[in-house]
């Protein structure tokens, strides 16, 4: 990402919890993740990735300073085709949201345009039934 002139800033608390996780397909959504950042960098930036740990499980953060996403698209991100983009297919934060859902967590998007977009997943932790 140096070559981007992207910085890259990562935050992982000590002592997080253990979460039951696909760490397969944990990596996969959080690729896509960071992909979009970059995508909305093309001028560069900072990407910021954290881990920390919350009351009920953790909380992964993906906060970008790129384009930022209009209030009127916010709402649709996650459906299937949806894209801003020209050659965009609209599956990669579908697949984003699938894989959020099926770890049982939550994921949320706040961004202002011009100034960037933070995505928060929240998983728990293990519950034993």
């Amino acid at each position: 990402l140096e070559g981007r002139r992207i910085a890259v800033e990562r935050r992982l608390a000590p002592d997080l919890p253990w979460i039951p996780l696909d760490e397969r397909l944990l990596s996969q959504a959080l690729r896509l993740l960071i992909d979009n950042a970059v995508e909305a960098m093309p001028a560069g930036g900072r990407l910021s990735l954290e881990i920390a740990p919350e009351p009920q499980g953790l909380r992964l953060t993906v906060r970008d300073t790129g384009a930022g996403i209009p209030p009127e698209d916010l709402p649709y991100l996650f459906d299937p085709f949806f894209s801003s983009k020209p050659s965009g297919t609209g599956m990669g934060l579908t697949k984003v949201h699938q894989v959020v859902d099926d770890h049982h967590g939550d994921i949320q998007v706040n961004s202002t345009v011009g100034q960037g977009t933070e995505v928060n997943i929240r998983l728990p932790r293990w519950q034993v039934r």
